[in-house]
């Protein structure tokens, strides 16, 4: 039963799973340790770079329409270029980040059951 519990709790497509864990026990390195750790600080590492590239592409893209719109600058064009679409883009590129933040909020749920069940399975 409790294998069965191990592989339904993570919601994280790329967790270490059960069997992984149950070989890495028999690591002469820490018993295991330090290899899960380094895998989830690879992958925390990657979706938080991921995460600051989208805020940061968002923030560029609300600063390089923001300035000219409030100086009036898009006069006689077209509202639908002026408003939905530089709009729509830094919205899509929040949400992103936050599916980011909600990715690595998985993947720190993740470490913490690997390591739960390392410790266990000693």
């Amino acid at each position: 039963m409790a294998v069965f519990w191990a592989s339904r709790v993570s919601r994280y497509a790329h967790a270490v799973r059960l069997w992984q864990i149950a070989s890495l026990t028999t690591s002469e390195r820490n018993s295991g340790e330090d290899t899960i750790e380094t895998y989830y600080k690879w992958r925390g590492n990657r979706a938080m770079t991921f995460a600051k590239g989208t805020a940061a592409a968002a923030l560029s893209i609300l600063t390089a329409w923001l300035i000219p719109f409030l100086k009036n600058e898009y006069e006689g064009t077209d509202a639908a270029w002026v408003l939905i679409v530089p709009i729509t883009l830094i919205t899509a590129l929040a949400g992103l980040g936050v599916l980011s933040f909600i990715r690595m909020d998985r993947i720190h749920a993740s470490y913490i059951t690997a390591m739960v069940w390392l410790q266990r399975l000693r």
